[in-house]
């Protein structure tokens, strides 16, 4: 019997950083473009098993001159809070972008996701090519890097995964290394603050069911009042 199953992968971090490069790698479409400031949805099948799926939601970047980061935060708040369940959470950070500002950022995304949520999350370092021609490791380059860099390292419990921009081939091979990290926390026990309480995004089948539900309860309990006061006039 084929064994279903879908990923829901919540892709996060500072504007300039490649989420939607990180996507394109993942998903293996060329052509995948995000859309500045707002949420992109990406869903595609895995090569083995091809019954399993993965959603990515791809999510504007924090430190907009457009868009204030209250107002992004707000928006992949009840985006996330959507998902019937998060599996992982992708950090993505520029290999010669990793600054406080954009280390920072990860204390706004706590306030959204909760305090535990590293424990779900995976960082995500693109572009990493650049450390290879420097003839440097990865282990030397997150020795180098910013002692709160490799705090969040280890907060998150050491699972990375590098983005090689320029290197397309390897994508399969890619994939199946953050698919492995994706295994290693989903039975992490994690749930959206918030999740279920109330009206979502509103696209979701979920949401939908939701909706229609409470707005059908709504008219049922005004036609309800409506006949009492007709009764009793």
């Amino acid at each position: 019997m084929t064994t279903t199953k879908t990923y829901n992968v919540i892709v996060v971090g500072y504007q300039g950083q490649g989420k939607s490069a990180t996507v394109m790698k993942l998903s293996g479409d060329p052509n995948y473009k995000g859309k500045d400031g707002k949420i992109t949805r990406k869903t595609f099948r895995l090569k083995e098993p091809s019954s399993w799926t993965v959603h990515v939601v791809d999510t504007p970047g924090l430190g907009s001159l457009a868009t204030s980061d209250h107002k992004i935060l707000d928006r992949i708040y009840n985006e996330a809070r959507c998902l019937q369940h998060v599996d992982a959470i992708l950090i993505v950070f520029k290999t010669d972008r990793i600054k406080n500002t954009q280390i920072k950022a990860v204390d706004q995304f706590c306030k959204i996701f909760g305090d535990n949520f590293l424990q779900k999350s995976i960082i995500v370092l693109t572009f990493a090519d650049a450390v290879k021609q420097k003839n440097t490791s990865i282990g030397e380059f997150l020795a180098n890097s910013p002692e709160t860099f490799q705090s969040l390292y280890k907060k998150c419990g050491e699972r990375i995964w590098c983005v090689e921009n320029s290197d397309w081939e390897d994508r399969e091979e890619n994939q199946e290394e953050l698919i492995e990290l994706i295994k290693s926390v989903e039975t992490v026990p994690y749930k959206i603050p918030g999740a279920g309480r109330v009206i979502c995004c509103g696209k979701s089948a979920v949401c939908i069911a939701v909706t229609v539900a409470i707005v059908g309860a709504v008219v049922i309990a005004v036609a309800v009042a409506v006949g009492v006061a007709v009764t009793n006039s």
